[in-house]
């Protein structure tokens, strides 16, 4: 069993409660022990880096240092990509130089030596091990369902040593989804901006990229996105209906698109109920969706099954066609050797003795010289032979090294379209209106900042 010290961040009783749960179920199945973090505080995030970096590390190491006293000192898991980025960048901190590890340790007034490692829940289950583990425990895989693996700009940014994932373009959530039947598609906007932290300054620009991830999950085959951050899943879960009424006021086909966590995917394939998993708590309708794609599943395993079978009695029939051939063909030779020995009963007139040719001494055996140059020309015919087989080896080698080739370079091209995309996207929403927060007077900017509760909802009326 592996254990873990589990970080739940702020999400995890609200917006991020089907993670919390589907979390937990597939833990129970696969034997991950999470022991909660006593006494836990918010990470911070960027909002508090945005005020002071000192207190975004703070508030992070706080929470490691905690996990350190914990029995075992178990390395620490966080399911949001956020709070493992934020308690990941806190223990690199403490741990560049003893003089850092010192300040913070005068900021959390507690010892912190940044031993154990901040570990992602999708890396924690990443592992050989942990992906047999899954694929044991499956007992309805989901096989024909085309998802995109989404990983957010966060997850596997920025890239440092000892990174578990591809920045560009990661695997590990891809695995995942081999592991339960699922297929997941190549996609260009696997690590793209949802525009999560500008969905309420930003609205407009937000949907203007929300729209496109779908656009490209759509034509690349997806039928779902799944993700493994809180915040990528609300922003693409909740604003689906708002930016599918904008698609039919332009004439364009809506989605129907569901965007689920990765472990309700798993957790569904191992048997777990919508209440279980959180599916039910979707504003896009998830579970729906998931019962047809378990029937589909159910069909495609019932066809193969169908073939199998037909192929095995194909084979069987084969198999006796060639035993009765066998058979009728040892009872002939059977019946020819009695009638053999019943032939030697009667006397056998011997045959006459050819006299045995004379060879003179001098004299060369007759065709030496055919047979020579017969066994030559085979040699020489052996040597083009596997000379030919060596080309062909390399010819294969070489389309199968130029195939591989041609599939990064088309990759290259669909990651530096999505780029240029994206660096647009403030040009292609500048049609939206959005109004600029009011400057703030030099005399006030260390006054308290007023409830943001009235400009909330001045932006829920402008969506």
């Amino acid at each position: 069993m592996k254990s873990f010290a589990y970080f739940p961040g702020c999400s995890a009783e609200s917006t991020g409660l089907a993670f919390t749960r589907s979390s937990a179920f597939v833990a129970e199945q696969i034997g991950f022990k999470l022991t909660e973090i006593p006494d836990w505080n918010c990470c911070g995030t960027m909002a508090a880096k945005l005020e002071n970096h000192e207190l975004g590390y703070a508030l992070s190491a706080r929470n490691l240092a905690i996990a350190e006293q914990m029995e075992g000192h178990p390395d620490v898991v966080a399911s949001c990509a956020g709070c493992y980025q934020a308690l990941n960048l806190a223990r690199r901190f403490v741990r560049e130089s003893e003089e850092n590890r010192e300040h913070i340790e005068e900021l959390i007034s507690m010892p912190y030596a940044g031993e154990a490692k901040v570990v992602s829940l999708l890396e924690a289950m990443s592992d050989e091990e942990t992906i047999k583990m899954v694929k044991a425990t499956v007992m309805k895989p989901l096989r024909g369902l085309k998802v995109a693996c989404y990983y957010g700009c966060t997850l596997v940014r920025p890239e440092y040593e000892g990174s578990f994932d591809d920045p560009e373009n990661p695997q590990s959530m891809d695995n995942m989804m081999r592991a339960i039947g699922a297929e997941p598609v190549d996609w260009a906007f696997k690590t793209e901006c949802c525009s999560g932290s500008q969905a309420v300054a930003m609205p407009g620009a937000s949907k203007v990229l929300i729209e496109r991830i779908f656009q490209n999950a759509v034509a690349n085959g997806a039928e779902c996105i799944v993700t493994t951050c809180p915040l990528c899943q609300l922003n693409l879960d909740m604003r689906e209906a708002e930016i599918n009424k904008q698609r039919e006021a332009r004439g364009l086909e809506p989605f129907d698109i569901p965007c689920y966590y990765f472990t309700e995917l798993v957790g569904a394939a191992m048997g777990g109920r919508a209440d279980e998993l959180g599916i039910d708590l979707h504003f896009h309708p998830a579970w729906e969706f998931l019962a047809d794609a378990k029937l589909r599943a159910i069909e495609i395993l019932e066809k193969e099954r169908a073939e199998a079978e037909e192929a095995a009695r194909k084979e069987a029939e084969r198999a006796a066609k060639i035993a009765a051939a066998k058979a009728a063909q040892a009872a002939k030779a059977a019946a020819a050797k009695k009638a053999g020995k019943g032939e030697e009963t009667a006397p056998a007139k011997k045959a006459p003795k050819k006299p045995e040719p004379t060879v003179s001494t001098y004299q060369k055996p007759r065709h030496s010289q055919e047979e020579k140059e017969l066994k030559a020309a085979q040699e020489a015919l052996a040597l083009k032979q596997a000379q030919l087989n060596a080309a062909r080896a390399t010819e294969e080698m070489l389309r199968e090294e130029l195939a591989k080739q041609a599939e990064e370079l088309a990759r290259a091209k669909r990651r530096a379209d999505a780029r240029a995309a994206f660096e647009n996207v403030h040009d292609d929403a500048s049609g939206f209106e959005h109004t600029p927060l009011p400057a703030m007077p030099d005399s006030t900017r260390s006054a308290p900042v007023p409830s943001a509760a009235p400009a909330a909802k001045e932006v829920t009326d402008n969506e």
